[in-house]
């Protein structure tokens, strides 16, 4: 682009470029299209590793409520194991005084 100035009644021919404001806003603008580049880049990641968390929240989840199962069942296991050693030692005890009674 062209256009002419008059100064103190001279005019000459300047291009865009001459015109230092125009220049460093041409600077800027470039400068925050280069930064939003960026910046839309970094918005992309942080969706990208938000989904991420998700996934691994969701299996941590997932993971706590197997545990919480286990954990139920080794407890149920725990309670009948203790009632077959009651039982077992229960019938020791019944066969010890069979014996005995036998051997009488």
């Amino acid at each position: 682009m062209s256009f002419s100035h008059s100064k103190s009644g001279h005019s000459h021919s300047g291009s865009v470029s001459d015109d230092p404001t125009l220049v460093i806003r041409q600077t800027y603008e470039r400068k925050i299209k280069k930064l939003q580049i960026t910046i839309h880049g970094y918005e992309e990641d942080i969706e990208h590793h938000d989904k991420i968390i998700t996934e691994w929240k969701s299996k941590t989840i997932a993971l706590e409520d197997e545990l919480h199962t286990w954990k139920t069942k080794c407890g149920r296991m725990e309670v009948r194991i203790h009632e077959f050693e009651d039982a077992e030692k229960l019938d020791h005890d019944n066969d010890d005084k069979r014996e005995h009674l036998i051997s009488k």
